[in-house]
């Protein structure tokens, strides 16, 4: 075990930045969880080992800040309420009024199935699980997701695809929540979160198109 892995662990759990149990083993999900904090420290943004300099600044956030909602975000582009998601990182986080609210854990576009960088405002939700007509061999039927199961007047929303609640940010390429999430890149192209997460974004942030500013940097 390694006493400043640890001590770097405890510090991101505090603050909520998804990075795997605290038993101070250097690992993908640590690795996943500092990186987001260094974007948000303003330091070097890579999944690169911890440092002396980052265990100094998350010290620093530890004395500063009491939970992730107190930690000020800068504004992008002049808006203080968005979502950002970093392929670097492969993790994604939501500022609302100039504080970060929640860190998410995504999967960005495998390579030769590039995620493009960009900003963007997202579409409206289609609630329940969609089919992609591009990639159609990975669906199937779910039971995962408050809306696989909800009522909307009609009956049920869709129960069988790979997408759920999508949302386009970019032509075909759509946030959605996926059964799988790994810590890496792994889509076709699209964001993927969880389904928990997407369901999360579903009660948290508008689902009315164009209410959304989300913006995609970085690279794996």
């Amino acid at each position: 075990m390694d006493n400043a892995v640890l001590e770097a662990q405890q510090i991101l759990r505090k603050f909520s930045i998804p990075t795997g149990p605290a038993d101070g083993i250097w690992g993908p999900l640590t690795a996943q969880g500092l990186c987001t904090f260094r974007s948000m420290a303003g330091l070097d943004v890579s999944r690169g080992r911890l440092t002396n300099a980052d265990l100094a600044r998350l010290r620093d956030y530890n004395a500063w800040y009491s939970r992730l909602g107190s930690i000020p975000a800068a504004s992008r582009h002049g808006m203080s309420t968005y979502l950002l998601a970093s392929e670097t990182c492969q993790t994604m986080v939501y500022v609302r009024g100039g504080a970060y609210v929640r860190v998410m854990r995504i999967s960005t576009g495998r390579p030769g199935y590039g995620t493009p960088n960009g900003d963007y405002w997202l579409g409206r939700t289609y609630p329940g699980w969609s089919c992609s007509t591009i990639f159609p061999e990975s669906c199937y039927n779910h039971s995962a997701g408050e809306n696989a199961i909800h009522p909307d007047g009609t009956g049920l929303y869709s129960q069988y695809g790979n997408m759920y609640n999508k949302r386009s940010f970019s032509g075909s390429f759509m946030l959605h929540g996926s059964g799988s999430v790994p810590t890496y890149p792994a889509s076709h192209g699209c964001v993927r979160v969880t389904v928990a997460t997407s369901d999360w974004l579903f009660h948290n942030i508008s689902n009315d198109g164009g209410q959304v500013y989300f913006s995609v940097v970085g690279s794996y």
